[in-house]
C-alpha cells in the first residue's frame, strides 16, 4: 500500500475522532449553571442548593458544575464515527502486517490492489503483481476479478509513463495459460511489449541524408518472454510535409547473436534476405531470464531521411511512419518473421536542428606523410569482381567488393570509394569510420560475424571481427586485372553517421590493387533467379495486403 495512502487514512481516522468528540460534547445553548453529573439546568437553584435536585450529586465539589447547557450534534457525531470507522480496518491490517512482517497486500481485496498499483512505486507495483500471481495459482480469484486484473495489466503496459515490472508480464502470461487473456488481449500484449524511440544527430545540414535510429527504449514483457517486432518503413514527414526516406543499416537480413550471416562460395556471396526495400529489420523485446546475445537481431535499426536543401536554420520535427508486426516465439535464431506491410501502424518522432554544414564536420588538413600512412594501413589484399549475390544492393552483373580496415586508424574518414583504371572511374560506394553504417544505400556493409561454406575445396571458416568493413557496388565494364583504389573525401558522408565531427580532407590513392574475378556457379545462378521470382511474388502479395491509400 502506498505510504501516502496510509498517511491519508491516518489523518482521516484522527479527524473522525475529533468530530466524534465535538458531536458528543455538543453546542452550548446558554450560560446557565449545569450539573456535570446529569446535565440538569441549575438556573435559580445554584449556588444556594448544595445538592442537585435531579440526581442528588453534591454541588460544592470543584468541577461539579459547568457553565452552559449543551445540545449534542448528532450529525457531526455520526460523521466523525464514519470517518473513524472506515480507515480503522485498513490501518489495523497495516499495523498487523508491520508487527508480524507479512505482506499487507495479502489482506487487501483485488479492487484495492489495482487502485494501489496505479499509484505505487515500481517496487510496490511488483509486489502487487506477485500477490495477484499467488492468488491466481491458489484459485483465489474469481473469473471477473481475474479478467479485471488482466485488463488492468494491459492498460499499465500500454502507458509509457507508468512504471513496468516483469511481474506484470508474468501475471499476463499466467492469465494466457489459464484462458483468461483473450486472443485480442494477447495481441495487445505482444504489440505493446516493446517501447521504441527514434533518435538522430542533434544537428544536421539541409540537403543531407540523415540517419534516424529506431531503438528499444523499454522491454515491457515477462521475465521469460522473447517477442520480436518486425518493422517496415512506410514513409516520413518533416514538419508535417512528406520527405523521402529509405531503409539503412542491416536491412531485412536476419542476424545471429548480433552479426550477419553470409554464405560465400569461391569468394561469391550467395546469401541474402527476402528483398523488400521497406523492411527495416527486427527488434526483440526479451525478459531478464532470456540469455543476452542468443536470440534476436540487435538493439536498433536505421532509416535514412533525405532533408530538403532549402530548410531554414533551427529545430525541425521528423516523423517516421512504420508498420509493426509482433510475434512471440518467432524471430529466433536470427530468422525473423518480416513485416508484410499489413501490421499495426506506428509513428515515432524526433527532432533535429539545422545548422550550416561547416558547423557539423570540420576538415582535417592532409599531409603527404598521413596520405602514405593511410594508404599502407588501408591497402586490401585484393578487389573481388563477381556477379551480384543474393540480396545485395545494386543487384546486377560485375559487382566489385573490397574490405577496408576501420580499427586503429589515426584519423576519421568519410569518403567515396572509387576504382580507377587509366581515365575510367567506378564509384562502388561510400566509406566512413563512424557508426550507423548505410549499407542499404551506399553499398557499404559491416559485420561482426561471418561464415563461409566450403565448395570445391575451399575450406569452411568463420570469423568474428569488427576490424574491417566491406564496400560493395557496381563496376560494369571493368575488365582490368589491377585497379587503383581511390578514397575521395566528402563531408556529406560524415553526416550519415551519428558521431563523426571531423574527417580527413585528403584523397587517398592505393595503386595497383589486384582484381580477382569470380563467377557464380550455374546452380547458384538458378537459385538467384528462383529467389528473384519469389521476391516478386512476395511484393505482389504484400501490395494486395496493404490497406488502400497507404
Amino acid at each position: 500500500m502506498p505510504p501516502v495512502v496510509v498517511i491519508m487514512m491516518g489523518f482521516a481516522f484522527l479527524c473522525g475522532l475529533i468530530l466524534l468528540w465535538a458531536g458528543l460534547r455538543g453546542r452550548r445553548l446558554n450560560d446557565h449553571p449545569v450539573c456535570r453529573q446529569c446535565a440538569f439546568d441549575l438556573d435559580g437553584i445554584y449556588p444556594e442548593s448544595v445538592t442537585c435536585p435531579e440526581c442528588g450529586a453534591g454541588l460544592k465539589r470543584e468541577g461539579s458544575v459547568r457553565v452552559g447547557a449543551r445540545k449534542r450534534l448528532t450529525g457531526v457525531a455520526a460523521l466523525g464515527l464514519l470517518f473513524a470507522f472506515l480507515p480503522s480496518a485498513p490501518l489495523g491490517v497495516v499495523g498487523y502486517a508491520a508487527l508480524t512482517g507479512s505482506d499487507v497486500n495479502a489482506y487487501l481485496p483485488v479492487g484495492v490492489l489495482l487502485w494501489s498499483a496505479q499509484r505505487a512505486t515500481p517496487a510496490g507495483s511488483e509486489r502487487i503483481a506477485n500477490e495477484l500471481i499467488r492468488r491466481a495459482q491458489a484459485r483465489q480469484l474469481s473469473q471477473t476479478q481475474y479478467a479485471s486484473a488482466a485488463e488492468f495489466g494491459l492498460k499499465l503496459q500500454a502507458d509509457p509513463n507508468s512504471p513496468w515490472s516483469e511481474a506484470w508480464g508474468n501475471f499476463l502470461n499466467a492469465a494466457r495459460l489459464d484462458g483468461t487473456l483473450t486472443p485480442a488481449g494477447l495481441d495487445a500484449f505482444e504489440r505493446q511489449s516493446a517501447l521504441l524511440k527514434a533518435t538522430t544527430r542533434e544537428k544536421a545540414a539541409s540537403g543531407a541524408s540523415l540517419p534516424v535510429t529506431i531503438a528499444l527504449d523499454q522491454a515491457r514483457v515477462g521475465s521469460g518472454d522473447i517477442i520480436s517486432h518486425s518493422l517496415s518503413l512506410d514513409g516520413a514527414t518533416l514538419d508535417g510535409k512528406k520527405v523521402a526516406a529509405k531503409v539503412s543499416g542491416s536491412g531485412a537480413m536476419g542476424t545471429l547473436g548480433g552479426g550477419a550471416f553470409q554464405i560465400v562460395v569461391n569468394g561469391v556471396n550467395v546469401s541474402g534476405g527476402p528483398g523488400d526495400d521497406r523492411q527495416l529489420g527486427v527488434i526483440t523485446a526479451a525478459g531478464s531470464r532470456v540469455p543476452l546475445g542468443v536470440f534476436g537481431t540487435g538493439p536498433k535499426v536505421t532509416a535514412l531521411v533525405d532533408l530538403p536543401g532549402d530548410l531554414t536554420p533551427g529545430p525541425h520535427t521528423i516523423e517516421l511512419q512504420l508498420s509493426q508486426e509482433s510475434s512471440a516465439g518467432r524471430g529466433l535464431l536470427g530468422f525473423p518473421s518480416f513485416a508484410t506491410g499489413a501490421g499495426s501502424p506506428l509513428t515515432l518522432r524526433t527532432t533535429v536542428e539545422i545548422v550550416p554544414v561547416e558547423q557539423l564536420v570540420a576538415p582535417i588538413a592532409p599531409t603527404p606523410d598521413m596520405d602514405a600512412k593511410l594508404a599502407a594501413m588501408l591497402r586490401p589484399g585484393n578487389i573481388t569482381l563477381d556477379e551480384a549475390g543474393f540480396g545485395q544492393p545494386n543487384d546486377g552483373p560485375n559487382n566489385a567488393r573490397v574490405s577496408l580496415r576501420v580499427k586503429d586508424l589515426p584519423v576519421p574518414l568519410a569518403c567515396d570509394v572509387l576504382l580507377r583504371v587509366g581515365n575510367d572511374e567506378w564509384k562502388i560506394g561510400e566509406f566512413h569510420t563512424g557508426s550507423d553504417a548505410t549499407s542499404a544505400t551506399s553499398g557499404f556493409s559491416s559485420s561482426s560475424f561471418s561464415y563461409q561454406v566450403s565448395v570445391n575445396g575451399v575450406v569452411t571458416s568463420q570469423s568474428s571481427s569488427e576490424d574491417s568493413r566491406e564496400i560493395v557496388g557496381p563496376a560494369k565494364g571493368l575488365s582490368a586485372t589491377r585497379a587503383d583504389l581511390v578514397l575521395r573525401p566528402r563531408p556529406e558522408v560524415a553526416l550519415k553517421t551519428a558521431d563523426l565531427t571531423k574527417y580527413y580532407n585528403g584523397e587517398i590513392v592505393i595503386p595497383g590493387v589486384p582484381i580477382s574475378r569470380v563467377e557464380v556457379p550455374s546452380i547458384f545462378r538458378e537459385m538467384r533467379d528462383l529467389q528473384k521470382s519469389q521476391q516478386e511474388r512476395l511484393r505482389q502479395w504484400q501490395n494486395q495486403r496493404r490497406p488502400r491509400g497507404r
